[in-house]
């Protein structure tokens, strides 16, 4: 990693108490959390691999927003907000799949192309002249790094995912990580805490000796956190 490139010392007035307590169980802060962290921050909801043929699509739900990631005709990822935009309902429920030309919705049949247009609307009489923009399918921000597909629900004030990973552009190209495929899936576990617990204990390795024996002893003794 380039050290000129991302400050690593650690602030002589930095207040190790870590956050008060009720910061784990205040429904209210959580709600700003959602808006003010999760939306406005990047998130990764997939890689290239997942969505390697024309049509091909994956979801992405998060805190009540819902995406839809996939390849339109010509190959080009995109991302957009999984509602149609008729009466909002959810355009695609599958986790994942292929649909070859368009994107129906299940609930009155509105017809998008893969590029997000609209194609048309069922029972076009009941409408007025529909420009295929303006009702098209409206995109989220999305930026592709090292093969990790990226989506941002509302503007943040996180600079483009290039600029963020830049410190850490020279390791990551090292693994050819846009060449990965997938294994047997995705593991995943739901655990009834407050997402700042996990990240709490994800964030050190000081508890790798005692808690993790065996993954210290592949590490080897002189592991430990950088800052």
């Amino acid at each position: 990693m380039d050290q000129k490139v991302r400050n690593v010392e650690i602030p002589t007035d930095w207040d190790r108490r870590g956050l008060p307590g009720w910061c784990y169980h205040s429904a209210a802060l959580l709600e700003l959390e959602k808006d003010h962290v999760f939306k406005s921050y990047w998130q990764i909801a997939c890689h290239v691999s997942d969505i390697p043929d024309k049509g091909s699509f994956r979801t992405f739900d998060l805190c009540a927003e819902r995406a839809i990631v996939l390849r339109d005709q010509d190959g080009e990822v995109r991302a957009f907000h999984n509602i149609c935009r008729h009466r909002g309902s959810r355009l695609v429920a599958q986790d994942e799949g292929v649909c070859p030309s368009a994107l129906i919705c299940p609930f009155h049949g509105w017809v998008y192309n893969l590029d997000g247009t609209l194609r048309g609307a069922a029972r076009p009489e009941s409408f007025p002249p529909l420009d295929k923009h303006d009702f098209g399918l409206r995109p989220i921000e999305m930026e592709i790094w090292h093969g990790f597909i990226f989506v941002r629900f509302q503007p943040g004030p996180q600079p483009s995912v290039a600029q963020l990973m830049a410190p850490f552009e020279l390791d990551a190209a090292d693994y050819r990580m846009a060449d990965h495929v997938p294994t047997d899936g995705i593991w995943t576990e739901e655990t009834p805490v407050n997402w700042k617990s996990i990240r709490d204990v994800d964030n050190e390795g000081y508890h790798v000796a005692m808690a993790h024996p065996a993954l210290q002893d592949l590490y080897g003794s002189t592991y430990r956190d950088e800052p």
